[in-house]
């Protein structure tokens, strides 16, 4: 959608008509659709916007937090038009866990619009586990085990499962 402005400048002793015209940001895309990391690992996520007119300014939110300053933007031309693309790098921890992460795009005052919204997914890595147990395993020669594990705001729930080899 393209809207037209007609403006008309009064120079010396008569009016110039200029016409503007204006694109508003319509879409906003979040990639990649999922976001499964293990805790250490770099979190590399890309926001675009539509083309539009002027250029949109790119808003990035964890958790209804702006951390925006993390980011980086850069503006391509498509015809005149603008999209705006902004990259957002970091490193997850365990804290991250199912927060919510999105985008919004705009390039008209109290007008945004809002990325698909994803969960930050983290998993643990054997070095954080192995110092969680306490208990004691005797582990049999000829079996595979494997350790299957999440955590939550208060503990660490792990389950072993040993399979024949």
């Amino acid at each position: 959608m393209c809207i037209e402005y007609e403006i008309e400048i009064f120079e010396g002793t008569t009016f110039k008509s200029y016409f503007l015209h204006a694109a508003p940001v319509t879409s906003v895309t979040l990639i990649p659709t999922s976001i499964t990391l293990i805790s250490g690992q770099e979190m590399n996520l890309t926001c675009i916007t539509s083309v539009s007119n002027p250029q949109a300014n790119i808003t990035w939110y964890k958790s209804s937090v702006d951390i925006t300053s993390q980011s980086t933007s850069t503006t391509e031309d498509v015809g005149g038009l603008a999209r705006t693309i902004s990259s957002l790098q970091g490193i997850v921890t365990k804290d991250d866990n199912g927060k919510r992460i999105y985008c919004r795009g705009s390039n008209t005052p109290n007008q945004a619009v809002t990325s698909n919204v994803q969960s930050i997914n983290v998993l643990c890595k054997y070095t954080e586990l192995h110092l969680l147990l306490t208990e004691s395993f005797h582990f049999h020669f000829y079996f595979t085990y494997y350790i299957f594990c999440g955590w939550n705001s208060t503990q660490i729930d792990n389950t072993w499962n040993n399979i024949p080899a």
